[in-house]
């Protein structure tokens, strides 16, 4: 508060001085305007901590150099003291940014290990598919050998073979067929 006052009781002329000649009186505020602003700038960088304490009115009004190849390389380190409360901005700044490459990485990770899984359940379903379809071609091949050799037999046809067999025994243990001739 006090800087804020003094700022804007700096901007303010301290006495209205009698005009003998408008251009006089410009002339006179035009310098005087321009020093208090810069000083109201430089007190409020100074309270921020952004100013470098060494520099003063004069200092301010030298030429600015050209940016050059070097500057580039020191656009990341911060140009004069930095505040605390700068400080702990860049290291909140920094903190969540690390936190958020840690969460990256996590789920990146995550992202691989389940890609992984589903790719092993994968090849897990295809060994027992191709498991299936090796016994059924087993069966079709088995089935196709015996049709050309003549054993095939269906099951319905099986069934007709062995009810023929039982009543068969059953004549022969009744006596209307003796064994002999079944031989």
């Amino acid at each position: 508060d006090a800087l804020l006052a003094d700022v804007t009781s700096s901007e303010k002329p301290a006495a209205p001085a009698p005009a003998p000649a408008p251009a006089a009186a410009e002339q006179d505020a035009a310098p005087a305007a321009a020093p208090s602003a810069a000083d109201a700038a430089a007190a409020f960088l100074a309270s921020q901590g952004l100013a470098d304490e060494k520099k003063e009115g004069a200092a301010s009004k030298k030429k600015k150099k050209k940016k050059g190849k070097s500057d580039k390389k020191d656009a990341d380190k911060p140009a004069g003291p930095v505040s605390a409360r700068g400080r702990m901005v860049a290291a909140r700044l920094k903190a969540q940014q690390e936190e958020q490459a840690r969460l990256d990485a996590e789920a990146a990770e995550e992202e691989a290990r389940i890609a992984a899984e589903e790719a092993a359940e994968e090849a897990r379903l295809k060994a027992i598919e191709d498991e299936k379809e090796r016994k059924r071609q087993a069966k079709q091949d088995k089935v196709a050998r015996q049709k050309a050799e003549g054993t095939y037999k269906t099951k319905k046809e099986k069934e007709k073979e062995r009810l023929a067999k039982e009543r068969l025994e059953a004549m022969v243990a009744a006596g209307m067929i003796s064994a002999d001739k079944l031989e």
